[in-house]
């Protein structure tokens, strides 16, 4: 609009200018919305791993039982 009111050369490259920034910002934003998608795909599809990976953590501990406090071996001069 600059350029129609102005009628300078200078009104019109910057409205050129203006024009080409615009069209840059929309070709990033489409861009950015094909990687928004496939990071939306790859969240639905390891989304439930979390709850697995806890699962695995909570077999291999119960599986692990703690070592039993066992009666030191040896002669101790205080028992009789």
């Amino acid at each position: 609009m600059l350029a129609n009111v102005l009628r300078s050369e200078r009104a019109i490259a910057v409205g050129i200018h203006i024009i080409r920034v615009f069209t840059r910002m929309r070709e990033v934003l489409l861009s950015n919305r094909d990687v928004l998608q496939k990071l939306e795909q790859l969240e639905t599809r390891i989304g439930g791993h979390d709850e697995e990976i806890q699962a695995l953590f909570d077999h291999l501990t119960a599986m692990v039982s703690p070592a039993e406090q066992r009666k030191a071996i040896g002669f101790k001069p205080d028992e009789a």
